[in-house]
């Protein structure tokens, strides 16, 4: 009802309650009676027209441009905005039983322009719009009879010189700075200020998901430190992503100097001193008996003892592999060498 108000406001009709005028309404191919009782219904109903005439727009035209209606015979294809419909007409009539529809119109011709231009011109993305798409393709294109002919012909310079269409996309300038320096200055500091914010709160949470992680690994490793719980602790080291507690050792050292350093770094103080390379572990309480140590040197022992025993085992584990490369290794060059020797 919109949509016809409009319209017939348009065309100067107007008369307050009706429209004393026949209406002549285009419809798709093989219109469901539904619709067309509905739109009767509008037009009689609510206009008070006195008239009203149902037909297909492609085959007004294939009348109005024919003489005689009893020996047209022809292939009408109606190309539409989301469709296009090809209508055989046999002796004036059309066959609707061997219509055909094509989910394919103008509105994806003007959409594959868009595409096209916007690869072709990416630096114009945004200024070619589907507007501006679908008035290049109604003003500036056509449809070609033979395609392949078409397409030969373009490949000629001189065609190409006389035929080409050139465009000119809207040009604007873009807006001054029209800020002083002391402003400039001032903005500068602002954004400085806030980047400065969004790094220490950054700052702040990785310190403390840090924080947390070392809690978790020093739980860990008090473990180790209680004499009755050895195979909790082996329980808890299969659970993370560490092999020996010499993994375990160095990963809560590293935490440790990151923590410090961020911490430091929060308050704004200076960088504490970076700490002297790690020596290496000496094991010097296996040799000596229990007898003659004291019970924390025979707590230290037993660490010492298992810190030994997961480093030797590591070490066999590191060769075990270094020979399996190796075997494996000579064996694919001695198949490589005899498919040579084939060969």
């Amino acid at each position: 009802e919109q949509i016809f108000d409009y319209i017939f406001s348009h065309l100067g009709l107007n008369t307050d309650g009706y429209i004393d005028h026949p209406v002549v309404l285009t419809e798709p191919v093989c219109n469901p009676n539904y619709c067309r009782q509905q739109m009767s219904e509008l037009l009689f109903e609510c206009y008070n027209i006195p008239q009203v005439s149902y037909g297909i727009d492609a085959m007004f035209s294939l009348y109005a441009n024919h003489d005689r209606m009893e020996d047209i015979n022809s292939l009408i294809v109606s190309c539409g905005y989301q469709t296009t419909h090809l209508l055989p007409v046999l002796g004036g009539r059309l066959d609707a039983s061997q219509c055909r529809r094509i989910n394919l119109g103008g509105y994806h011709l003007e959409t594959f322009m868009q595409r096209l231009l916007q690869l072709k011109y990416p630096g114009h993305f945004a200024a070619v719009s589907l507007n501006r798409a679908e008035e290049l393709v109604r003003d500036h294109c056509h449809l070609a009879p033979d395609y392949n002919a078409d397409l030969h012909e373009w490949v000629s310079n001189d065609y190409y010189d006389d035929n080409v269409h050139k465009i000119q996309l809207p040009y604007t300038n873009a807006p001054g700075n029209q800020l002083s320096a002391e402003q400039t200055k001032e903005r500068r500091e602002q954004q400085i200020k806030r980047l400065k914010e969004v790094t220490a709160k950054r700052r702040l949470e990785k310190l403390a998901s840090e924080e947390q992680k070392l809690q978790e690994l020093m739980s860990i490793q008090e473990l180790l430190e209680d004499e009755d719980d050895d195979e909790a602790f082996d329980r808890a080291l299969q659970n993370t992503s560490f092999d020996t507690p010499e993994e375990l050792q160095s990963e809560i050292n590293r935490l440790t100097i990151a923590i410090q350093r961020n911490r430091a770094k929060v308050l704004g103080i200076e960088l504490p001193p970076a700490e002297e390379p790690k020596k290496q572990t000496v094991y010097d309480l296996l040799e000596i008996p229990d007898d003659q140590l004291s019970a924390d040197q025979v707590l230290t022992k037993k660490k010492q003892r298992m810190l030994k025993n997961a480093r030797e085992g590591r070490l066999r584990a590191q060769a075990l592999q270094i020979e399996k490369r190796q075997k494996v290794f000579h064996y694919s060059s001695v198949q490589r060498s005899d498919a040579t020797g084939r060969c």
